[in-house]
């Protein structure tokens, strides 16, 4: 075979074919572009002046909380360094809201008409996206934040049953995600309401809030050039999801 030719599928199956099928209903539509944009995103390339070269940061922590027919929140933090962090550290922080109710109340609208059907899975999902960058000096919150995070999570995340009458840490919880990025790899971890780590799930709380207070900071440091690096570009995947007639 030649190097420049697809790979083989082989399986017990008379036809194996590749195939793409866009979403039909939009909810899962928008699931899979807010997925997208949580979990695809590789790196946020940094420029701090114009000629000045380029730091590229992966994600290093990432927590979401999903809550049913209401939002869903991800909170990332992308950086040039996993861990033992020194004066060249550059962070980035990223949060992504996704307003599930307004997407809800479109869909609502539809009333069984095609046309608006297909505006509606052509449009993008009702998500706010903003992302602060922090030099080594502003970011000793960060750090902070990553430490009580792998005091938690770098041994492994064990999670139990949930008791009915256990208070939950968010009301109408559909899913709960933490990941943590080390030099030697990375603790993930995704639960609903039938499972429970009440410590983290606590933390994870604790972190967005502190999180939260870094984007209504009034001083912000400008940064020349940020760059979102998809492993996909974003507009082509929502192409790919979306195409008229389907």
């Amino acid at each position: 075979m030649s190097i420049n030719s697809k790979y083989e599928e082989c399986g017990n199956a008379t036809i194996i074919s590749d195939v793409c099928n866009p979403y039909r209903i939009p909810m899962f539509k928008h699931r899979a572009i807010v997925d997208y944009c949580i979990e695809q995103l590789a790196f946020i390339n940094i420029k701090r002046t114009k000629d000045e070269y380029k730091i590229y940061c992966e994600q290093i922590l990432r927590v979401m909380v999903d809550i049913s027919n209401e939002y869903l929140s991800a909170y990332i933090i992308f950086s040039n360094q996993r861990e033992n962090f020194n004066e060249d550290a550059c962070f980035t922080i990223r949060k992504l809201f996704w307003d599930k109710k307004k997407d809800i109340a479109r869909i609502k609208q539809m009333n069984g008409s095609q046309d608006k059907r297909q505006e509606v899975l052509s449009s993008w999902p009702a998500i706010k996206v903003n992302n602060v960058v922090f030099n080594y000096r502003d970011a000793s919150f960060i750090e902070k934040l990553l430490q009580q995070t792998d005091e938690l999570t770098k041994s492994g995340i064990l999670l139990s049953k949930r008791r009915t009458n256990d208070k939950l840490v968010w009301e109408n919880m559909t899913d709960v995600e933490i990941m943590r990025r080390y030099d030697w790899g990375e603790v993930r971890s995704c639960w609903g309401i039938p499972m429970e780590n009440n410590r983290i799930e606590r933390h994870i709380k604790t972190l967005i809030e502190r999180l939260e207070k870094a984007f209504i900071q009034t001083y912000r440091e400008k940064f020349y050039k940020m760059e979102l690096d998809y492993i996909y570009p974003i507009n082509n995947f929502n192409a790919i999801c979306y195409r008229e007639g389907t």
